[in-house]
């Protein structure tokens, strides 16, 4: 996918990343911006997102399944002072 802006400006780019062929697991996104003519400045031209877990849907803690952990951890997020 090319994008294209003018010179000393920025923008936010949005990827769907389609998950359906992967399998569960840990995975680390690069983003690489080719230099232009007359760049000197290349140290910024990357951009990599580590640690990106690609798991099921309910599993909160990134453990890969779904069970009473994760519940506990979703309503402690709703409701901070449970458990009494």
């Amino acid at each position: 996918m090319i994008h294209s802006l003018p010179g000393e400006t920025s923008t936010i780019l949005t990827f769907n990343w389609d998950t359906t062929e992967f399998s569960k697991g840990n995975y680390n996104l690069t983003a690489y911006a080719t230099p232009v003519h007359g760049e000197t400045v290349t140290e910024d031209n990357t951009l990599s997102i580590l640690g990106i877990t690609l798991t099921i849907l309910g599993d909160v803690d990134g453990d890969r399944d779904v069970d009473i952990y994760d519940i506990v951890i979703a309503v402690g997020h709703y409701m901070p002072s449970w458990p009494p």
